[in-house]
């Protein structure tokens, strides 16, 4: 790689500190500024070190040093970095002007505080059981439901759609930005006829959060869902992240959930319900993956029996039935039945290992009527009821969630704490910027300067940056270069 290139990438990478650094300070007071605030700082405090690791073992060979192969140029890892850092400014600054504008404008601010409330109601089972460190959520709207992965605070950052707003637009016409009347919550979440609402996906973004910073999968080598997954072939362990996100929607969704999900899959094409892309289940799978995950919850035979009775009859116009062929990796291929025996068995694993803890409170533990405010929906109340029946069930008390806000305390102000309405929580000192993973001790090893060749394989697994660059959206994916150990 030449020097002029590994330079260009190396500036560029500062300029995008500085960035950082700018931002920090002009985030405006707007609703969740505080919170905004403080991640800008957090991605700036980040985002320095994890460049100055990079940087120092590739480039100037300090402490650390890279065996970084063909693959890996100087250049490519640095500039890499920098561009993720700038997809996260831009995140955080779009997250502001929407905020900013949904104090003028009731429909985004009253959509952008549903969202937050209900993907903090997906979040808390999970921090109630200690599966999750205390976590805030901040939404805001884009093209598709996404969850933006990041490393370095304790706030999960979720897009929802920007047709979402049509539903509310109606219900909240003319509201105050602080008003949450009950029809713009019922119409938020009420869906009828051939739609599909997008606010339920939102459960699902938060298993992608779960998958990516609980603590069974900061220690993977002791994790059972991973040694289980070892044992299995590479297409599933490609799948294991979106079923473990979809495990946990249904999990808190019930079967509403499922339903809904099933009339988002039934939009795409005979061929893309057909197609694996290598990270999701072909649809016409993936349709089966609620159900079965329903099944092992035991607790709504009703739903379960409807949705796969449903499932079926949707896909068999289109031509596709259990004996229809999947491509998998490899250019193998299997049928759709054989393939859900084995995606079942992993729901199964999942439900019995990195999720047990909420699995075991709300199913096992709490009875049917305490569980109910927990779990978004219950069963149908007959077989052979109508699904839609699902939506009327869900009207969720948002006016008594509360969102709690990111704030520092110290005398430099380098600790988190949340700050509910009642309650102030602080975490674990938890340090400004910091993972308080693995991730940490490499880097202040490595800017001690220690001597210490990174194979590869090692300096890779850092270079995910705990999915950051290997999140399962947005730019910056390294997931197909980096690939998978098989």
């Amino acid at each position: 790689m030449p020097e002029k290139i590994q330079r260009e990438g190396i500036d560029l990478a500062m300029q995008r500190g500085i960035a950082t650094e700018i931002t920090a300070q002009v985030l405006i007071h707007s609703t969740r500024g505080s919170t905004l605030q403080i991640l800008a700082k957090s991605l700036h405090n980040f985002s320095e070190r994890y460049r100055r690791f990079f940087k120092n073992g590739l480039a100037d060979h300090q402490g650390f040093t890279f065996d970084s192969g063909s693959s890996f140029p100087t250049g490519y890892v640095l500039r890499l970095i920098s561009d993720q850092i700038g997809h996260d400014l831009d995140v955080l600054l779009r997250i502001n002007g929407q905020r900013s504008l949904g104090e003028q404008f009731p429909l985004i601010g009253q959509a952008l505080r549903i969202a937050d409330e209900l993907a903090y109601r997906a979040l808390q089972p999970a921090i109630d059981v200690k599966l999750l460190r205390p976590t805030t959520v901040i939404t805001y709207l884009e093209k598709s439901a996404h969850i933006r992965v990041i490393p370095y605070a304790p706030v999960a950052l979720i897009g929802f759609p920007f047709r979402t707003l049509a539903p509310l637009k109606a219900a909240i016409a003319g509201a105050g930005p602080t008003s949450l009347p009950q029809d713009a919550v019922e119409t938020a979440v009420a869906s009828a006829d051939d739609q599909f609402n997008d606010l339920l996906a939102l459960p699902h973004e938060i298993g992608h959060y779960l998958y990516w910073h609980a603590p069974l999968y900061s220690q993977t080598m002791r994790n059972p869902l991973e040694h289980y997954l070892r044992q299995q072939p590479a297409w599933l362990r490609d799948w294991n992240e979106e079923i473990y996100a979809d495990v946990y929607s249904c999990l808190i969704g019930g079967p509403l959930i499922a339903h809904n999900f099933q009339k988002v899959l039934i939009t795409d094409s005979p061929e893309g319900l057909l197609h694996n892309d290598g990270s999701h289940p072909a649809s016409a799978l993936r349709g089966f993956v609620y159900v079965d995950t329903l099944k092992a919850l035991g607790r709504f035979p009703n739903a379960y029996k409807a949705l796969d009775e449903q499932w079926r009859k949707w896909l068999q116009p289109l031509g596709i039935d259990g004996s229809t062929h999947l491509p998998l990796a490899g250019d193998k291929v299997t049928s759709i039945d054989e393939a859900r025996v084995v995606v079942s068995e992993l729901v199964r694993t999942i439900l019995a290992t990195a999720l047990f803890k909420v699995f075991h409170q709300i199913y096992q533990l709490e009875p049917a009527t305490g569980s109910a405010q927990v779990i978004w929906s219950q069963d149908l109340s007959l077989e052979g009821a109508p699904l839609d029946d699902l939506y009327s069930q869900f009207v969720p008390t948002l006016a008594q969630q509360s969102v709690p806000e990111l704030a520092l305390e110290g005398e430099d102000e380098q600790f988190y704490r949340l700050e509910e309405a009642t309650d102030k929580i602080l975490l674990d000192h938890l340090e400004l910027g910091k993972t308080q993973t693995w991730l940490d001790e490499f880097m202040e090893q490595q800017a001690a300067k220690l001597p210490f060749n990174i194979p590869l394989p090692l300096w890779t697994a850092a270079l995910k940056g705990l999915g950051w660059l290997t999140g399962p959206t947005g730019p910056g994916n390294v997931k197909t270069l980096v690939g998978e150990t098989s």
